[in-house]
């Protein structure tokens, strides 16, 4: 008896030092990762929002991680997605880093979440219904991966965990809703007034099909101009559209869950960025001014087996989602990171906010530098164009004080160059080639050129 005991452990250790795969892999999370294109903060029920927009997201929010000041590592989708792939800010990827649009994919030399978790023994997927990043740099690492539309995702979920095995997984969902022309499903249209103006925001002059529908440039330029009962509607569409996301994405954990248990996942879900709804005349509409807006993003995080909600308020941003996912993971990744984990955030530490910069082709070379203290625009190719807004005294960003205070700009203006060249990793970027003419004629069509 004893000696068929001890026959029985040695086989067993002995399974686990020569199928070392399966061992290690086991110890491994799942990572079911949720992205929301255009989802501004303040429009998450989750958040404390007057509308229930996200009652689901609600559910998972109260045994998670609640960060209410997650910023943005970009202005809009390229970048933006770019450093949370990447864990590195646009100063070391380089999308979209020059004044003119030059590398608009994730080059090669860049080390993605896909590719770290695949090379841990992850099954890699990615789906998204966005098609301005569905492109060979962003795919790096992706075992599967298909650009196709929400409704298809929780389809798509099951077949995953079929193809994975026992392998853990690495999910990628990503929704291109609630982006603009906002047409939420009959079903999800909750919060627009049925006797109220037809009007909708076109991504160019050339979709426009009925009465209401304007282009987010005509917008912009004050070729028109919006009523607040249009502003309302528009607002009230855009409501609709998080709630739908929020039912597909309860979908596709319903069909995860029939497969593996999700509270053994760790699950994250944030947006690239957020929407204007005529809070500024610099962007009335669209997104791409990096002013909260626009760069307060949401991110919830639950991690594996976690119980009870976690609210954290210091200053956080995307590029810190890849260190943090790579420590709940189970995963010692030691590649290079302008990020850090928010693990310890997530277990009640609390530290100073973390400085978020970001830089792309818009506004004659956009750059930002928001330290949590001040939020620092400026532009590199005119001078003259400078915001400085102070962020403890006027949250909102409601006054402009550059032009009362040029000592302190310069003072911020010193501190953000020395950020942006502190921040900066070499991964030895070899090719840093200018978009191609199929690639200017997507991003036109787009309506991201004019």
């Amino acid at each position: 008896m004893k000696s068929g005991l001890y026959r029985s452990l040695l086989m067993a250790f002995i399974l686990c030092v020569f199928d070392g795969s399966n061992a290690f892999a086991a110890d491994k999370k799942d990572i079911y990762f949720v992205v929301w294109d255009t989802t501004r903060v303040d429009h998450v029920s989750a958040y404390g929002y007057e509308r229930e927009t996200t009652p689901n997201l609600d559910a998972i929010a109260k045994n998670s991680a609640v960060f209410h000041n997650a910023q943005a590592s970009g202005s809009w989708t390229p970048p933006s997605v770019a450093s949370m792939f990447t864990g590195l800010f646009s100063r070391s990827h380089l999308v979209d880093y020059a004044p003119k649009k030059e590398l608009m994919e994730i080059p090669q030399e860049a080390t993605t979440m896909a590719e770290a978790l695949r090379d841990e023994g992850y099954y890699t997927a990615l789906f998204t219904a966005q098609s301005v990043f569905y492109k060979e740099g962003y795919t790096q690492g992706f075992m599967q991966h298909e650009r196709v539309g929400s409704g298809h995702f929780k389809n798509r979920v099951a077949e995953v965990l079929e193809k994975a095995g026992d392998k853990p997984v690495f999910l990628v969902l990503y929704w291109l809703n609630p982006h603009s022309p906002y047409n939420p499903p009959p079903i999800h249209d909750l919060f627009t007034d049925p006797n109220g103006p037809n009007v909708n925001i076109m991504v160019k002059e050339a979709d426009k099909k009925k009465e209401g529908d304007y282009s987010h440039s005509e917008v912009n330029s004050g070729k028109v101009v919006l009523s607040e009962a249009q502003w309302k509607q528009l607002r009230g569409r855009y409501d609709g559209e998080l709630h739908s996301n929020d039912q597909r994405m309860q979908n596709g954990i319903n069909r995860y869950n029939g497969h593996r248990p999700f509270g053994d996942a760790v699950f994250v879900m944030t947006s690239d960025h957020g929407e204007m709804f005529n809070e500024r005349s610099e962007q009335r509409v669209w997104h791409g001014w990096p002013t909260h807006e626009n760069q307060r993003v949401p991110l919830i995080i639950k991690a594996a087996g976690q119980s009870g909600r976690v609210d954290v308020r210091s200053q956080v941003r995307g590029v810190d989602i890849f260190p943090t996912v790579m420590e709940l993971a189970g995963v010692n990744y030691t590649g290079p990171l302008n990020g850090k984990s928010l693990v310890p955030l997530m277990n009640g530490a609390t530290e100073e906010d973390r400085p978020n910069i970001g830089s792309s082709h818009y506004w004659n070379g956009l750059m930002y530098f928001n330290d949590g203290k001040y939020n620092l625009i400026t532009s590199r190719l005119n001078a003259k164009k400078t915001f400085l807004y102070d962020l403890t005294k006027d949250p909102e960003e409601t006054t402009n004080i550059a032009k009362t205070n040029p000592e302190l700009v310069a003072s911020i203006k010193k501190k953000m160059e020395a950020y942006f060249e502190a921040s900066y990793i070499d991964i030895g970027i070899k090719q840093k080639a200018k978009i191609s003419n199929a690639e200017e004629e997507q991003l036109r069509a787009l309506g991201y050129i004019e």
